[in-house]
């Protein structure tokens, strides 16, 4: 990547962003805003230099915000919307440059979701509250743009590889640390973030989160990468399938730890994703397919059931938890969720246009001035369906299903492994994503942040010429 050709602009680049920050700072009467902007020009210069670091370094930030509020005091969400931006800009200031070498092309699969991200972004202005509007848009729609600044992104295939090998790097780490504060348990800094983010924290009862602010993060964050993890393991050789074999492991040990019988039901429907895939993928990865999937298929079995043993199973509690699976009409916890669902289904038909960003969910539990509408909804799809109407929350539900077909007939049809593999791991963490956007508000927060960003590197593959220039340069299968 070139540098930037600042030359004589320089010194006048350096006096308007100083003077926008002043001007911000002036208008807002809180000085901290002086280096906003300053700290937006210097991540957009370092994104435009690295993108594969700053990538990297947001993904790192889902999975340890907790250690880093705990003992860095870095505040997880307002650094990685900070990272976010910068990339927005490196990426536009990367087409300016490059605009006649790769011209921008939208891939259609990515036109239903940009269409429900642009009708969101619209009914901030119509809601009651445009700033509650906007930090309930930041929770769920700003996330989900990310997928767009890694599929629109003018990056070459080895800047795509090597943010998919971050992306397993973080979750061997992840999942090891994981694993140690499961053996010398938490800290009192963490613990203290764990009781301030729960709703009703009760008393003496505290759930495995490893770096993580909850339990239920935790656990849905490996429900995303064990998918993603396992398709790359099955293509990948040498010392990079070892860890992703080895994050895989780890990952489904802390999940199966987190004891979230939601997150455990959607790794399993994201692995399924994935093997059906794999099988059907012929052009990519030859007849070895039938073999690899095979080995792997009780690969997966085996270990599950080991990880199982050494977590879930050594409590009678628990594993009773797990059991009940089979015959939800007598658990009490699906119950009491579906008693929410009806009043949240009652709450959305009043207005088939929905109540409005910021009315229900995070956003909506922390207002004052008014009484929520339908607190603690527990379901993601109804949550857009109470603030946004019936009608958006059918073209958000068309938005995964379009994006994961298309990804899933390019990763059948392209001659690429790597580009398939990532492009079916994405598959395998839009479908546990798609299960915990039923079980619980997954769609908003952090955490999802990490399920965006495997899905748009998925889908930078296919943006552009770039497919082309690799078949010719790289035999079928590499790495």
């Amino acid at each position: 990547m070139a540098s930037l050709p600042l030359g004589p602009l320089t010194p006048g680049v350096v006096f308007i962003v100083l003077g926008i920050s002043v001007a911000i700072a002036f208008s807002t009467g809180d000085v901290r805003y002086l280096g906003v902007v300053p700290a937006v020009v210097v991540g957009a210069v370092a994104c435009f230099r690295w993108p594969a670091a700053a990538v990297g370094a947001v993904f790192a930030i889902t999975a340890f915000s907790s250690p880093l509020t705990a003992y860095v005091g870095l505040p997880p969400v307002g650094t990685a919307d900070l990272l976010l931006l910068g990339l927005w800009l490196g990426v536009a200031y990367a087409y300016l440059r490059n605009q006649e070498d790769r011209p921008l092309w939208l891939w259609p699969g990515l036109v239903v979701p940009g269409l429900f991200l642009v009708l969101t972004f619209v009914s901030v202005f119509a809601a009651d509250s445009t700033s509650f509007a906007l930090d309930s848009f930041r929770l769920n729609g700003w996330h989900m743009a990310a997928l767009f600044i890694l599929a629109l992104a003018p990056w070459s295939r080895e800047t795509l590889q090597r943010i998919a090998l971050a992306f397993l790097m973080v979750a061997l780490l992840a999942g090891l640390y994981a694993i140690y504060r499961k053996v010398v348990g938490p800290s009192a800094a963490e613990l203290a973030i764990n009781r301030g983010s729960l709703l009703r924290p009760e008393p003496g009862q505290v759930f495995f989160f490893g770096s993580f602010p909850t339990s239920q993060d935790l656990a849905g964050w490996c429900a995303l990468l064990i998918p993603f993890s396992t398709c790359l393991a099955l293509h990948l050789r040498g010392r990079w399938r070892i860890v992703a074999v080895l994050a895989v492991c780890a990952c489904a040990y802390a999940m199966l730890a987190a004891d979230r019988r939601s997150a455990a039901v959607g790794t399993a429907v994201g692995l399924a994703v994935v093997l059906v895939l794999y099988l059907l993928a012929r052009r990519p990865f030859g007849g070895r397919r039938l073999a690899v999937a095979f080995a792997a298929t009780g690969s997966v079995i085996v270990l599950g059931v080991l990880a199982f043993s050494i977590t879930v199973g050594q409590s009678d509690r628990t594993s009773q938890r797990f059991q009940s699976l089979t015959n939800l009409d007598d658990d009490y916890t699906y119950q009491l969720r579906l008693t929410r669902w009806e009043k949240a289904t009652d709450v959305a038909a009043e207005r088939p246009f929905g109540h409005g960003l910021g009315t229900v969910g995070r956003v909506g539990d922390t207002r004052t001035d008014k009484v929520p509408l339908a607190p603690l909804l527990d379901s993601s799809y109804l949550k857009i369906a109470v603030e946004q109407g019936y009608p958006m929350l059918a073209l958000f539900v068309a938005s995964i299903v379009w994006l994961g077909g298309a990804l899933a007939l390019r990763a059948l049809q392209t001659t690429d492994g790597l580009a398939a593999s990532v492009a079916i791991g994405a598959c395998g963490t839009l479908a546990a994503m798609t299960f915990l956007f039923y079980t619980s508000a997954f769609v908003e927060g952090l955490t999802v942040l990490s399920g965006w960003l495997i899905v748009g590197v998925a889908a930078a593959f296919f943006t552009s010429d770039r497919e082309a220039e690799t078949n010719a340069g790289h035999p079928k299968g590499s790495t």
